[in-house]
């Protein structure tokens, strides 16, 4: 249930990019009723823990958020075929040589989907991770794409979100290395 919370958050935001909101994100503390309670990315139920990423909300935030810088433009997207399920965004630097693109698969089946990149791209490597459920340990890793070819298509897990960027991925393990045990 969580995951599936994280999964329609994400869509969500997704939607909100595509129509020009400028972002948001849930991360530790959200409005339950009339109060804030702690309840989020950061906060495992395990009891030997004082913390640990929890998985259904943490690992799908950060692939979303991490790879998106204040400033940059949303591109347009276009899912054709049968989209129930597929929501998409992808984003750019203002100076177009960065590119986010980051879909969901609401589905319970893998999906294939083509994408097409502007060939002038000015960084032609896009870097491809996903998080899939229901309870994700972290973050996939794939091979790196050559977006200079223009058209590619890739393998969509069900009930995930992928992101492929030409930022730096950074280190992946890291919330695992950080979780403190009691």
């Amino acid at each position: 249930l969580v995951y599936d919370g994280a999964l329609s958050t994400t869509a969500y935001l997704f939607r909100m990019l595509n129509h020009g909101a400028a972002g948001l994100a849930r991360w530790e503390f959200h409005i339950y009723g009339d109060t804030w309670r702690n309840f989020g990315a950061l906060t495992q139920t395990d009891p030997d823990y004082v913390f640990k990423p929890y998985g259904p909300v943490y690992y799908i935030h950060s692939v979303t958020s991490r790879y998106v810088k204040p400033g940059w433009k949303v591109k347009e997207t276009t899912i054709t075929g049968d989209p129930e399920g597929i929501f998409s965004t992808a984003l750019s630097s203002p100076e177009n040589d960065d590119l986010t693109i980051m879909i969901l698969n609401d589905k319970i089946t893998p999906v294939t989907v083509k994408i097409l990149v502007d060939k002038s791209l000015i960084k032609p490597i896009l870097h491809h991770m996903s998080v899939s459920g229901p309870m994700p340990e972290g973050i996939q890793l794939y091979e790196n794409i050559l977006s200079g070819v223009g058209e590619f298509e890739i393998i969509l897990l069900p009930r995930s979100v992928t992101t492929l960027t030409s930022l730096p991925v950074g280190d992946l393990s890291l919330p695992v290395r950080l979780s403190l045990k009691k």
